[in-house]
């Protein structure tokens, strides 16, 4: 009786569904998406109540499809539309994104990707856009690594990945184009420098170890960088500072992608990616002064 009850759901959908522009709205009742099963929007969606059982939400537009599900529960989504998804209304993911076609824009909305949440198919191609103020949160982020498939615009791809070996906590991550003299704001930093930034945030404060490393590409690389003499460094907001001292500098690891990894990093916070050929410096607040 529940297969029957389910299968009429999903025939409505197909009909109500069916043109590119029609509104998926669920209000009010009762969806379980059955294992191996689907239900496909192709145009905008509101959702008010959690998306139940464990199939796959799959969004497969042929326009830009505005999706709000209100801080409600997914168990899977696929998202399928080159025209990319916009985010109106934040989202928990319990199970995987996967990305066949187009990015997620986030914009002012989080997407939380539950404590066994996974994400597939990302690439320069498809993934989270933070072109706003909205984040990627993995819920209870913990010894095994976690790629956060982040960008700051759908041509710009810098994932990042992090291990926490210190207390489980939700980790959020912003992906900046640039890297600005005051961390999050202030004037762009125009050389020696990857042209990325990203932005770590954890739910309840102290008692995280992370290992971060970022990943970015040779049209990243702004000039006088060198890959060679790189550091992970952190903005400090309490000097004002991006702070290099006591932070090892090394050579990136790939070839484009690149990436480089830091590790010990007891406290969340801004981080860039620089060249730098002493142990330290006194102030880094324009790439001029990175030497």
């Amino acid at each position: 009786m529940l297969f029957k009850k389910i299968s009429v759901l999903f025939m409505i959908c197909c009909l109500v569904f069916a043109k590119a522009n029609a509104q998926f709205n669920l209000d009010g009742a009762t969806l379980i998406i059955q294992p191996n099963a689907s239900v496909t929007a192709k145009g905008d969606v509101i959702v008010n109540t959690d998306l139940q059982g464990t199939g796959k939400f799959i969004l497969n537009g042929t326009a830009v499809q505005n999706v709000n599900m209100n801080g409600h529960d997914v168990p899977n989504i696929e998202v399928n539309n080159s025209a990319n998804i916009n985010l109106t209304g934040n989202v928990k993911v319990s199970g995987n994104v996967s990305f066949t076609a187009g990015s997620i824009l986030l914009g002012n909305f989080n997407l939380q990707l539950g404590n066994t949440g996974t994400v597939s198919n990302a690439s320069n191609a498809g993934f989270f856009v933070t072109n706003g103020g909205g984040t990627l949160v993995k819920s209870a982020l913990g010894t095994t690594a976690f790629t956060y498939p982040v960008g700051n615009t759908i041509n710009t791809y810098n994932p990042v990945s992090i291990t926490n070996t210190g207390t489980a906590d939700d980790i959020a991550v912003k992906c900046f184009t640039n890297v600005y003299s005051g961390g999050l704001t202030g004037s762009t930093l125009t050389s020696k420098y990857v042209d990325a930034s990203w932005n770590v945030n954890e739910a309840v404060a102290g008692g995280s170890n992370f290992s971060i490393t970022p990943s970015w590409y040779v049209a990243d690389e702004l000039p006088g960088f060198d890959r060679t003499k790189i550091k992970l460094v952190a903005y400090n907001t309490g000097t004002g500072i991006w702070d290099t001292a006591n932070v090892a500098t090394g050579a990136a690891s790939g070839a484009n992608p690149y990436s480089f990894t830091r590790t010990g990093i007891t406290a969340p916070g801004t981080f860039a990616v620089g060249t730098f050929t002493v142990a330290s410096s006194p102030s880094v607040t324009s790439a001029s002064t990175a030497s």
